[in-house]
């Protein structure tokens, strides 16, 4: 059995070791600490959490007071805070634990008759940005303004006038959380209050008895904390439109630098591709100043087989007459070929061409068959 003095740190990897289906046990634990340490009133131990089907679900929860200063005078407010298995992804259970001889005041803002916590901040709950810190200071602000228990015996039921309507199966939807034995973990006490920490003089319900002043710093100090909320909620949106801007612009340089990479792919390429081309070009300048041998053109072209050798010739022939044709232009223009010459030579040329143009396309449509 854990005596009241156990490290916080070793209570809650005892309750982790024993329930494992945390999802994220790491940042689970670290909130847990920085909670505890902020608000050292606080302390971890094993709970059990009623679920909507009747069956209870044993949970870490952070039970003790909360200090809060109301009317110039201290009072401690005890809660308990329970931490379900996608905790920081889902808001906590937040819940006033009355001790013996008091009772939760009725028509409370944020604080319904089974004890249930709805402030704003759980409502508004963010993964990541909020916290159990914060969450305790929101309610120390709150309750400050108006405290959610007094001493006494409980007013009658019709004060109770229903800010909201609870239907018979509003146990399973706002369950009042529960204690069990467990090993090696003190059962967390309902807290008790002595001395000049507990409200002796809890204001009584109906006119108010507090003198204007009082009233006038509670009016003021109600202000404050709705123009702070206020503020806070417009800095949170503020934040949250500079977040998305940021990830725009992060956007916005990835796709720039992979722009970029493509550019110096490609400008690498096109430097390969220039040097190839330099050292082509002198290749044919070095070639060009080379001399030249008096060959036919013939000579540089080699058939593969018959068919194209007989083709290049015929081809060439029937090219050559264009040629003989052109010089019998000239000659007949010069005087020294007749008129009736020419159409002579002419048309003995053109048949020659004609029969070689012919066996030329015959050639070639015989090879396309093949």
């Amino acid at each position: 059995m854990a005596s009241p003095h156990t490290r916080p740190q070793a209570v809650i990897d005892d309750v982790l070791s024993r329930v494992p289906r945390y999802s994220h046990p790491d940042e689970l634990r670290k909130d847990v600490l920085n909670c505890v340490r902020q608000h050292p009133s606080l302390r971890p131990a094993m709970g059990r959490l009623p679920k909507s089907d009747g069956s209870c679900s044993h949970v870490l929860s952070l039970s003790g007071t909360l200090p809060v200063l109301y009317q110039g005078a201290k009072y401690n407010i005890p809660i308990s805070i329970f931490l379900d298995s996608k905790y920081p992804y889902q808001p906590p259970f937040a819940y006033v634990m009355p001790a013996p001889g008091m009772f939760i005041r009725p028509n409370h803002p944020y604080v319904d008759r089974v004890g249930r916590i709805e402030v704003p901040y759980i409502q508004n709950w963010r993964p990541i940005h909020s916290s159990l810190n914060d969450l305790c200071t929101q309610l120390c602000i709150e309750f400050g303004a108006t405290p959610p228990v007094a001493s006494g015996a409980p007013p009658p039921p019709q004060a109770y006038a229903p800010t909201q309507q609870y239907p018979p199966a509003a146990a399973a939807t706002h369950p009042t959380p529960a204690y069990a034995a467990y090993p090696g973990v003190q059962q967390p006490q309902q807290p008790t209050y002595s001395g000049s920490l507990r409200p002796q003089q809890p204001p009584a319900y109906g006119a108010p008895t507090a003198s204007p002043a009082v009233q006038a710093r509670q009016a003021l100090q109600g202000r404050v904390v709705r123009d702070l909320n206020a503020r806070r909620a417009g800095c949170q949106s503020d934040v949250a439109e500079l977040v998305r801007a940021q990830s725009k612009l992060q956007e916005g340089i990835d796709g720039s630098d992979t722009a970029l990479a493509a550019v110096q792919v490609e400008q690498t390429e096109l430097r390969e591709l220039i040097e190839a081309a330099k050292a082509r070009l002198e290749e044919l300048r070095a070639r060009a100043e080379q001399p030249v041998e008096s060959r036919s053109a013939l000579d540089f072209v080699k058939p593969v087989d018959v068919g194209s050798a007989q083709l290049l010739r015929e081809s060439s022939l029937a090219d050559a007459y264009d040629d003989a044709l052109y010089a019998l232009y000239r000659s007949m223009g010069s005087g020294s070929l007749s008129a009736t010459d020419f159409i002579a030579e002419v048309r003995r040329q053109s048949r020659r061409k004609f029969m070689h143009t012919a066996l030329s396309r015959k050639i070639m449509i015989e090879m396309r068959g093949r």
